[in-house]
């Protein structure tokens, strides 16, 4: 098992940015993870690409899916919603509870088909003619 990196500071600011972050209750939410942020996260060790978000109890997202998905499909915007936890807490992670993909003009039939077989399992799934998100409880 990889051994995370527990060097929140430089975590933070690949997520994050310069965005001041308050950790309310050790936890800071994030909305538009992108592919490269993703990659960044991984090549440094704040995540196992190999991991699986979720728990027995709910549905799971891959990183290595999500990442075979945006590079499959690099004509549309895939961004990730989740959040970090902090490194005081026993816990220290990122989580990942959502995706969205989506295309100024209308996503393709087999961008549409592939997000949601990789996605169906999602707590909610809601997919337009330029956009798909899910998400999990």
């Amino acid at each position: 098992m990889l051994k995370l990196n527990k060097d929140q500071i430089t975590r933070d600011r690949i997520i994050f940015g310069d965005r001041v972050t308050k950790y309310i209750g050790g936890v800071e939410y994030f909305e538009d993870m992108n592919l490269e942020t993703l990659l960044k996260l991984a090549n440094n060790n704040f995540i196992n690409i190999k991991d699986r978000q979720g728990d027995n109890y709910k549905p799971i997202i891959k990183f290595a899916q999500f990442l075979k998905f945006c590079r499959d499909f690099s004509e549309c915007s895939a961004e990730l919603t989740g959040y970090t936890v902090d490194k005081h807490r026993g816990d220290y992670r990122i989580s990942i509870d959502g995706c969205a993909v989506h295309s100024e003009y209308s996503l393709s039939k087999k961008v549409l088909i592939e997000f949601f077989k990789l996605f169906h399992e999602a707590s909610e799934i809601d997919i337009t003619n330029n956009r798909a998100l899910c998400w999990y409880d």
